[in-house]
């Protein structure tokens, strides 16, 4: 991640939703000390932090994080942009899409996804294997 790009880009799409840095601290969950860190560029968020900055200001994790300041500059093409996704990021956005059509079209799925939101490591590999010995019995 530019620190650079990164720090103007959070400045620049803060302001434009009208957030001042306190009400980006707030939403998010962190002192008012480390988002000013942020757009100073001294201090860089994690990974799963820069995804709720993102989720918060209404952009794509790619727009927060792009190199190029949001500011001015030049800006890359979507194909420049997608030429330098790897294809492992590929592979698992390809896969979100799918299980997001799953819980779309599958309501049943839904709910298995819903009820297994709060459930352990060890719930969830039981419940897997009921699934497995039902549909071996099915045949």
């Amino acid at each position: 991640m530019d620190a650079l790009g990164f720090s103007e880009n959070l400045r620049v799409l803060r302001k434009n939703k009208g957030f001042t840095q306190k009400d980006l601290s707030d939403k998010i969950g962190v002192a008012l000390s480390t988002v000013a860190m942020w757009e100073t560029g001294s201090r860089r968020p994690g990974y799963k932090t820069a995804q709720r900055v993102a989720d918060t200001l209404d952009v794509s994790i790619d727009k927060l994080l792009q190199d190029e300041a949001l500011s001015g500059g030049e800006y890359l093409s979507e194909n420049e942009l997608y030429s330098r996704i790897t294809p492992k990021t590929r592979n698992a956005n390809h896969d979100l899409l799918e299980i997001r059509e799953v819980l779309r079209t599958r309501p049943e799925m839904k709910m298995l996804f819903s009820v297994s939101k709060g459930a352990t490591k060890s719930d969830i590999e039981r419940a897997v294997a009921i699934i497995e010995a039902l549909k071996k019995d099915r045949g």
